[in-house]
């Protein structure tokens, strides 16, 4: 069996688990991994330019359409002037809606840091809030979205500091769309390819714009 499939499969049997042990869950995950380019732009000084890659994880699992879910996101990688960027979140609380074997809406919540080394963006502890939803479009286009609402502690600059948040200090928006394939039997439904998208932010008093690209797969287990 391919890479790809190993992975999917392997998605979605840590989404789904077995009957043994559950009888009746099913679930799916997807797992996107980007590679970003972001400029953040001050209200006074320099943009800052960063490159950053890394995972970007979400799974769902439940015994009804209404399942748990979780989430990880890390990237790391330098600035134009070789500050180190990095954000690692982890979101183990949350709830999906699982819409038959292609779709998925949620919202997931936890704890993490994020920032950028020589002061562009003092390090701090963030409490993120997020809801995302993923879903097929036809038989070769696979869309993600998210939008995020954080909190953030140990920055005063980094506080308060996103006009447009609902609630919280940080907000950041993304979309990706994807060209894919998919495959599906009586186990499992599972898709894979690469895809392009782009992200907006308010941070520390400034706006941040960024583009995505990279490669994602997603997985769902039999109902």
């Amino acid at each position: 069996m391919r890479a790809r499939a190993i992975a999917a499969l392997a998605l979605a049997m840590i989404a789904a688990p077995s009957t043994g042990r559950a009888e009746g869950w099913r679930g799916g995950g997807s797992l996107a991994l980007d590679l970003r380019y972001s400029e953040m732009t001050p209200d006074a000084g320099d943009p800052v330019r960063a490159v950053t890659a890394g995972p970007r994880v979400r799974a769902a699992a439940g015994k009804s359409a209404l399942a748990l879910a979780a989430g990880l996101d890390l990237h790391m990688g330098a600035t134009g002037d070789g500050d180190f960027a990095y954000e690692v979140l982890v979101l183990p609380l949350g709830f999906a809606l699982q819409i038959g074997r292609s779709a998925r809406l949620g919202a997931v919540t936890g704890a993490g840091t994020s920032g950028v080394t020589g002061g562009a963006l003092p390090v701090a502890l963030a409490l993120p809030v997020e809801a995302f939803a993923e879903v097929s479009l036809g038989d070769h286009l696979r869309a993600a979205a998210w939008g995020r609402a954080t909190e953030v502690a140990g920055a005063d600059r980094r506080e308060d500091s996103a006009e447009n948040a609902p609630f919280g200090d940080e907000i950041e928006i993304g979309a990706t769309l994807r060209w894919d394939r998919r495959r599906e039997d009586w186990r499992y439904v599972a898709g894979n390819g690469y895809q392009i998208g782009a992200l907006y932010g308010q941070v520390a008093g400034a706006h941040i714009v960024g583009v995505v690209v990279g490669y994602s797969l997603d997985a769902a287990g039999s109902e």
